[in-house]
Protein backbone atom coordinates (compact mmCIF):
# COMPACT_ATOMS: atom_id res chain seq x y z
CA UNK A 1 0.00 0.00 0.00
CA UNK A 2 2.81 2.45 0.81
CA UNK A 3 4.60 1.45 -2.93
CA UNK A 4 1.46 3.07 -4.21
CA UNK A 5 0.56 6.15 -2.57
CA UNK A 6 4.69 6.71 -2.91
CA UNK A 7 4.37 5.58 -6.35
CA UNK A 8 1.38 8.26 -7.05
CA UNK A 9 2.61 10.99 -5.40
CA UNK A 10 6.04 10.50 -7.89
CA UNK A 11 3.95 10.37 -10.94
CA UNK A 12 2.09 13.12 -9.64
CA UNK A 13 5.04 15.23 -9.46
CA UNK A 14 6.74 14.02 -12.41
CA UNK A 15 3.40 15.31 -14.18
CA UNK A 16 3.64 18.72 -12.35
CA UNK A 17 6.38 19.10 -13.29
CA UNK A 18 6.55 18.24 -17.33
CA UNK A 19 3.58 20.60 -17.32
CA UNK A 20 5.62 22.95 -16.13
CA UNK A 21 8.07 23.11 -18.49
CA UNK A 22 6.34 22.37 -21.25
CA UNK A 23 4.68 25.74 -21.27
CA UNK A 24 6.57 28.17 -24.00
CA UNK A 25 6.89 31.70 -23.00
CA UNK A 26 6.04 33.62 -26.25
CA UNK A 27 7.67 36.72 -25.03
CA UNK A 28 4.87 38.84 -25.94
CA UNK A 29 3.85 41.51 -23.82
CA UNK A 30 0.64 41.99 -22.00
CA UNK A 31 0.07 45.28 -22.86
CA UNK A 32 -0.50 44.82 -26.37
CA UNK A 33 -2.70 47.99 -26.81
CA UNK A 34 -1.24 50.91 -28.39
CA UNK A 35 -3.08 54.27 -26.53
CA UNK A 36 -2.34 57.58 -27.67
CA UNK A 37 -2.22 59.85 -24.93
CA UNK A 38 -4.02 63.17 -24.90
CA UNK A 39 -3.49 65.90 -22.68
CA UNK A 40 -5.09 68.85 -21.25
CA UNK A 41 -2.87 72.21 -21.00
CA UNK A 42 -3.81 75.63 -19.38
CA UNK A 43 -2.60 78.98 -21.52
CA UNK A 44 0.73 78.74 -19.80
CA UNK A 45 1.73 75.15 -21.36
CA UNK A 46 0.90 73.70 -17.66
CA UNK A 47 -0.71 70.67 -16.44
CA UNK A 48 -4.57 71.61 -16.50
CA UNK A 49 -7.59 69.33 -15.31
CA UNK A 50 -11.13 69.70 -16.87
CA UNK A 51 -13.68 69.57 -14.58
CA UNK A 52 -16.82 69.41 -16.47
CA UNK A 53 -18.02 66.28 -18.11
CA UNK A 54 -16.15 64.94 -21.32
CA UNK A 55 -17.46 62.60 -23.72
CA UNK A 56 -15.74 61.17 -26.76
CA UNK A 57 -16.93 59.88 -29.81
CA UNK A 58 -14.90 58.29 -32.85
CA UNK A 59 -17.04 59.20 -35.93
CA UNK A 60 -17.70 55.94 -37.38
CA UNK A 61 -18.30 54.31 -34.07
CA UNK A 62 -21.68 53.14 -32.42
CA UNK A 63 -20.60 53.67 -29.11
CA UNK A 64 -18.29 56.61 -27.16
CA UNK A 65 -15.06 55.47 -26.90
CA UNK A 66 -14.49 57.56 -23.82
CA UNK A 67 -17.79 58.15 -21.65
CA UNK A 68 -19.10 61.00 -19.01
CA UNK A 69 -15.65 61.44 -17.51
CA UNK A 70 -15.10 64.41 -14.78
CA UNK A 71 -12.07 66.01 -13.47
CA UNK A 72 -9.46 65.12 -16.18
CA UNK A 73 -5.83 66.02 -17.30
CA UNK A 74 -5.76 63.51 -19.81
CA UNK A 75 -6.97 60.66 -21.57
CA UNK A 76 -5.79 57.50 -23.46
CA UNK A 77 -7.61 56.67 -26.73
CA UNK A 78 -7.55 53.87 -29.12
CA UNK A 79 -6.64 54.87 -32.36
CA UNK A 80 -8.21 53.10 -35.75
CA UNK A 81 -6.71 50.44 -37.75
CA UNK A 82 -7.62 51.53 -41.21
CA UNK A 83 -8.09 55.43 -41.36
CA UNK A 84 -5.69 57.90 -42.28
CA UNK A 85 -7.58 60.54 -40.15
CA UNK A 86 -9.78 59.94 -37.23
CA UNK A 87 -11.82 62.36 -36.21
CA UNK A 88 -12.89 63.09 -32.83
CA UNK A 89 -15.84 64.15 -31.19
CA UNK A 90 -15.53 66.27 -27.35
CA UNK A 91 -18.87 66.60 -26.27
CA UNK A 92 -18.36 68.73 -23.13
CA UNK A 93 -21.48 69.40 -20.42
CA UNK A 94 -20.87 72.98 -18.86
CA UNK A 95 -22.51 73.34 -15.13
CA UNK A 96 -23.15 70.44 -12.75
CA UNK A 97 -25.53 67.47 -12.42
CA UNK A 98 -27.73 69.15 -10.75
CA UNK A 99 -27.83 72.51 -12.72
CA UNK A 100 -27.21 71.31 -16.10
CA UNK A 101 -25.97 74.01 -18.87
CA UNK A 102 -26.14 73.56 -23.01
CA UNK A 103 -23.07 71.10 -23.96
CA UNK A 104 -20.73 71.57 -26.90
CA UNK A 105 -19.18 69.77 -29.41
CA UNK A 106 -15.46 70.74 -30.34
CA UNK A 107 -13.76 68.31 -33.28
CA UNK A 108 -10.31 67.20 -33.30
CA UNK A 109 -8.55 65.70 -36.46
CA UNK A 110 -5.87 63.44 -36.15
CA UNK A 111 -3.74 62.57 -39.35
CA UNK A 112 -1.87 59.13 -38.96
CA UNK A 113 -0.37 56.34 -40.90
CA UNK A 114 -0.40 52.88 -39.35
CA UNK A 115 2.48 50.65 -38.97
CA UNK A 116 1.61 46.85 -38.19
CA UNK A 117 4.21 45.26 -35.68
CA UNK A 118 4.49 42.04 -35.38
CA UNK A 119 6.83 40.34 -32.83
CA UNK A 120 6.18 36.45 -32.96
CA UNK A 121 3.59 34.24 -34.69
CA UNK A 122 2.28 33.36 -30.97
CA UNK A 123 1.59 37.30 -30.39
CA UNK A 124 -0.53 38.36 -33.45
CA UNK A 125 -0.26 41.83 -34.85
CA UNK A 126 -0.44 45.27 -33.18
CA UNK A 127 -0.44 48.46 -34.60
CA UNK A 128 1.34 51.18 -34.25
CA UNK A 129 1.19 54.93 -35.28
CA UNK A 130 2.89 58.00 -36.33
CA UNK A 131 0.53 61.03 -35.83
CA UNK A 132 1.21 63.40 -38.54
CA UNK A 133 -0.79 66.33 -37.70
CA UNK A 134 -3.55 67.43 -35.44
CA UNK A 135 -6.06 70.13 -36.16
CA UNK A 136 -9.49 70.62 -34.73
CA UNK A 137 -12.95 73.10 -35.01
CA UNK A 138 -14.62 75.04 -32.11
CA UNK A 139 -18.63 74.01 -32.17
CA UNK A 140 -19.90 77.48 -34.17
CA UNK A 141 -22.92 77.28 -31.92
CA UNK A 142 -20.59 78.39 -28.97
CA UNK A 143 -17.72 80.45 -30.49
CA UNK A 144 -17.26 82.68 -26.93
CA UNK A 145 -16.38 79.69 -25.00
CA UNK A 146 -14.88 77.05 -27.04
CA UNK A 147 -13.33 73.48 -25.48
CA UNK A 148 -10.28 73.32 -27.46
CA UNK A 149 -8.15 76.68 -27.62
CA UNK A 150 -4.87 75.27 -29.31
CA UNK A 151 -3.84 71.80 -30.04
CA UNK A 152 -0.39 70.69 -31.00
CA UNK A 153 1.38 67.03 -31.24
CA UNK A 154 4.39 66.92 -28.47
CA UNK A 155 5.35 62.93 -29.45
CA UNK A 156 4.40 61.56 -32.68
CA UNK A 157 4.73 57.79 -32.23
CA UNK A 158 2.02 56.30 -30.89
CA UNK A 159 2.96 52.98 -29.33
CA UNK A 160 3.24 50.42 -25.97
CA UNK A 161 5.10 53.53 -24.12
CA UNK A 162 2.66 56.34 -22.28
CA UNK A 163 3.56 59.58 -23.82
CA UNK A 164 1.99 62.79 -23.69
CA UNK A 165 1.17 62.19 -27.74
CA UNK A 166 -0.86 65.33 -28.03
CA UNK A 167 -1.70 68.20 -25.52
CA UNK A 168 -5.26 70.63 -26.24
CA UNK A 169 -5.16 73.77 -24.55
CA UNK A 170 -7.94 74.39 -22.71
Amino acid sequence: MMKRVNRLIMVALAGMVCALHSCDDTGCTLYNSTLCQISFYSDLELPAVLEDTLTVYAVGAETPVYNMGTNLNMLKLQLSYYKDVDTLLYEHWMGTPEEPAPHQVDTLFIRKTDMPHFESPDCGVAMFHDIKKVWWENDSRFPETPLIKAVYVNHSQVYYNSQDNIRIFI
